[in-house]
C-alpha cells in the first residue's frame, strides 16, 4: 500500500457517509450508517457517540397558499390553526427542532465480520435556529419558503392525512428511541484500492409503539457500499433499502420499502484532518394508501459538508446538512457532531 493511501485510511478510518435521518418524517425508522474505510483489527471494540440537531420548516401546498394570501406578520394563532385544519384535502405544517444522540458499540470478530448495537435518545423543541437559518438562506440566495409568516422558535405540528390526524402546539415527550442491532461483512479489511461492504440492521420495538419515540415496528435495513481510495482522495457509493413503518408526523397503514442512494467524497489534508462532502437521495416509506400528496411520496435529497480530525484513538467530526426536494426537504437544515473511540 502506498504511504499516502495508508495515511488516508488512518485518518478516515470511521467515516460515516451520513448521520441518522433527522427529519421528523423519518427519525423513527431503522438507521443505516455508512461503513468506515478500514475495519478494526479482529477482536477490537469501537465506541461511537454522535449528536444531530435539525430544524424542520415544511408545509403542504394548500397551507403555503394560505400563508401567501395572509399578511406575513409572524402570527400563528388559534384562528389560523382553525383555518388550516378546515382546508379541503390533505394538509400538514411542521415547524420544529429536534436533537438525537446515538451511542454505538461495535465488535470486530475477524477480518470480515463485525456486529454493532445502537441506542438513541431524542428530544423535541421549538428551538433557537430560525433567525440564523433565515439569515443563512438569504445570504446564499435560497428560498425561505415563507418562514417569516410565523413566529420564530415555536413548536407546531399539524397533519391531516389519510392515516394521520395530529395537532401539537407543544413539544412531545423526549425519551429513548428503539435499539438497533446490525451485522457487517467486508470483502477486504480496507480498499486496495476498492472494497465492497454489506450491512444488515434490525430495529427492535422495545415497549411497542410510543408516540414520537417508536413506530412500534420491527424495521429491517440492507445496504451495499462500494469504496475506493487513490492517494489523498477517497470515494464511496451506497445503495440501501429499509422496510419499515412510518411514525412521528406521518403514520402509514403498514410496512413500506424506502430506497436510498448515496455518493461521498473526502480529501485528506494530512494524517489527522480531512474534509468531506456527501449527497444522499432517498424516499420515505409512503404510498397512495398513506397520502395522496405526491410531494411526500417522491424522492428527497440532502447535501452534507464537514470536517474530521483524528487525535490518538479518538476521532471528531462536524458537519452541516442542507436538505432539498419535496416541500423544501425534510429536514431543512441540521448540524451533526460525532466522537469515535477505538
Amino acid at each position: 500500500m502506498r504511504p499516502a493511501t495508508a495515511l488516508l485510511l488512518a485518518t478516515l478510518a470511521s467515516i460515516p457517509a451520513y448521520g441518522r435521518d433527522l427529519s421528523a418524517f423519518g427519525v423513527l425508522r431503522v438507521d443505516l450508517p455508512q461503513p468506515p474505510l478500514e475495519i478494526a483489527a479482529p477482536g477490537r471494540w469501537s465506541f461511537d457517540t454522535s449528536l444531530g440537531y435539525q430544524n424542520t420548516w415544511s408545509m403542504s401546498p394548500n397551507v403555503r397558499d394560505y400563508f401567501e394570501r395572509r399578511p406575513a406578520d409572524r402570527r400563528l394563532d388559534n384562528a389560523d390553526i382553525a383555518v388550516i385544519s378546515s382546508l379541503p384535502g390533505e394538509k400538514f405544517l411542521a415547524d420544529l427542532e429536534l436533537g438525537v444522540m446515538d451511542f454505538s458499540v461495535r465488535r470486530q470478530f475477524d477480518a470480515h465480520w463485525s456486529a454493532r448495537g445502537t441506542v438513541g435518545v431524542i428530544g423535541y423543541t421549538g428551538g433557537f435556529l430560525d433567525s440564523a437559518i433565515e439569515g443563512y438562506h438569504r445570504a446564499l440566495g435560497f428560498n425561505e419558503y415563507l418562514r417569516n409568516a410565523v413566529p420564530r422558535n415555536e413548536f407546531t405540528v399539524l397533519a391531516g392525512l389519510k392515516e394521520t390526524n395530529t395537532l401539537l402546539r407543544d413539544p412531545p415527550s423526549s425519551g429513548f428511541l428503539d435499539p438497533e442491532i446490525g451485522v457487517r461483512y467486508a470483502l477486504h479489511p480496507r480498499p486496495e484500492p476498492w472494497n465492497v461492504v454489506l450491512d444488515g440492521v434490525l430495529k427492535i420495538p422495545v415497549g411497542g409503539e410510543r408516540a414520537w419515540l417508536s413506530n412500534g415496528g420491527w424495521d429491517v435495513g440492507m445496504q451495499a457500499t462500494l469504496q475506493g481510495v487513490s492517494g489523498a482522495h477517497s470515494a464511496t457509493a451506497s445503495l440501501s433499502a429499509a422496510y419499515s413503518k412510518g411514525g412521528g408526523i406521518v403514520q402509514t397503514g403498514g410496512y413500506r420499502w424506502s430506497p436510498g442512494f448515496l455518493l461521498g467524497y473526502a480529501y485528506n489534508f494530512d494524517n489527522r484532518t480531512s474534509a468531506f462532502a456527501q449527497g444522499y437521495v432517498y424516499q420515505y416509506p409512503l404510498n397512495g394508501d398513506d397520502t395522496a400528496m405526491d410531494g411526500l411520496r417522491k424522492h428527497k435529497s440532502q447535501v452534507t459538508l464537514g470536517v474530521r480530525h483524528r487525535a490518538g484513538d479518538s476521532e471528531f467530526s462536524f458537519a452541516i446538512v442542507e436538505a432539498f426536494g419535496a416541500y423544501n426537504g425534510m429536514p431543512d437544515f441540521g448540524v451533526q457532531l460525532s466522537w469515535t473511540l477505538r
